[in-house]
């Protein structure tokens, strides 16, 4: 704020498909988010490459390890986003290697 007094910064949560509309609308002037469900005739600047991570709970059989495959993961109940855009992309990571996810509501 002290360096840019006349930015206002105000942090929102949106659906990609919401955020999608804000931008094309004008409403919002910038969205931070993954590349996932958004028109492609938004200019885009990757800020950051990120590996998905997998949330385990305390003595799961997977949980010590340090990395894990998306074979060993397939395995197990997959619960993912509500979002459609985010399950996609996780199901496709899985398809892209001939694993089919055991998905759980």
């Amino acid at each position: 704020a002290e360096r840019c007094p006349a930015v206002t910064v105000v942090i929102g949560d949106e659906t990609f498909e919401t955020l999608g509309r804000r931008l094309a609308d004008s409403a919002v002037d910038l969205g931070l988010t993954y590349d996932l469900g958004l028109p492609g005739h938004f200019k885009r600047i990757l800020l950051h490459e990120l590996r998905p991570h997998a949330l385990l709970p305390a003595g799961h059989v997977l949980a010590d390890k340090h990395a894990v495959s998306l074979a060993e993961l397939a395995q197990h109940p997959l619960i993912t986003t509500d979002q459609p855009h985010s399950w996609q992309h996780m199901l496709d990571l899985f398809l892209s290697r001939g694993l089919s996810p055991i998905a759980r509501a």
